[in-house]
């Protein structure tokens, strides 16, 4: 409905009907669906999602400087719907079609190190170890020549794996995992910690070795979150140490909790619109007035 509203027109639509709310809360609600263990349910979303996009959003008004914020937001969550679906597909066992539809995608984004991840996976999953080998080896050439950077310790870790022919690499069909880990953690060796002295299993992510006090704080912070008592934690480190991968883990354990959260990346570049961080995380944010349990995560 188009009404009179000072000091013009307001047009007045419901959110399904708008394909970037259609967009944003089947992405955030699939995101969801993933960390619960649920990739089937993710992934239909996930298709539903990308489904909506036609192009580069906001096409007729590149350069105008409100779209540029805007068009940058929805290009990254559309990014971030196509890396979800990725992991979908490994989890569901659609390493063959993931592995194809990475080739594209790290071409396209080839500093997104979480591509290569995905592809060293699939293709080893397809059979193919000396092409999991060769996709480690060009994702540090491109952040090589590009950043002058190596690799992060998930793709260090990955090509180490891949070596040594990790069973930790192998496809398990959903469910299989918890039994997976459960096995693994209880080996018949001597020394081993007892099971009342490890930390409390979160949800599944990325290999956090080395980082047990670090979680250990992370879940006494998020505690005093759920208990109403807010604060702010910094990660602080060196390119690649490791930072966002622990901020992924935070936000994982939060939202196990049923913390909402929502991040915010700033470029380091002059170009980058003042407040974006915080633009980035309102938009994420549900609508409606701030739950008191919310967590805002900034990776550096």
């Amino acid at each position: 409905m188009l009404v009179t509203q000072d000091p013009g027109y307001l047009l007045r639509v419901d959110d399904d009907q708008v394909d970037e709310l259609r967009f944003q809360a089947l992405a955030r609600q699939a995101h969801s669906d993933l960390a619960d263990g649920q990739p089937a349910a993710a992934l239909a979303r996930l298709e539903d999602a990308l489904a909506l996009w036609r192009g580069d959003p906001l096409p007729e008004f590149a350069g105008e400087p409100w779209a540029v914020p805007v068009a940058a937001r929805l290009a990254e969550a559309h990014e971030l719907a196509a890396e979800d679906r990725i992991d979908a597909w490994l989890a569901l066992g659609g390493h063959a079609q993931a592995a194809a539809e990475l080739e594209a995608m790290v071409a396209a984004r080839p500093l997104r190190e979480r591509r290569w991840t995905q592809l060293i996976i699939a293709t080893y999953r397809c059979g193919r170890q000396a092409d999991a080998l060769r996709a480690y080896q060009r994702g540090r050439a491109a952040l090589a020549d590009e950043l002058g950077l190596e690799p992060g310790p998930e793709l260090r870790r990955l090509e180490t794996a891949v070596l040594t022919q990790d069973s930790s690499l192998d496809w398990q069909p959903a469910g299989a995992a918890a039994v997976h880990e459960a096995a693994v953690a209880a080996p018949g060796q001597t020394g081993a910690p007892p099971a009342a002295s490890q930390p409390a299993p979160g949800p599944p992510g990325p290999s956090l070795i080395g980082r047990d006090s670090e979680l250990a704080y992370l879940r006494d912070r998020l505690r005093q979150v759920a208990s109403g008592h807010g604060g702010a934690v910094v990660l602080v480190g060196e390119p690649g140490a490791g930072k966002t991968t622990l901020a992924e883990a935070a936000a994982r354990l939060a939202a196990a909790d049923g913390i909402t959260t929502a991040w915010g990346r700033c470029p380091d570049a002059a170009s980058t619109p003042a407040y974006w961080p915080w633009s980035q995380v309102l938009h994420a944010l549900p609508p409606g007035p701030p739950s008191r349990r919310t967590v805002t995560s900034f990776p550096p």
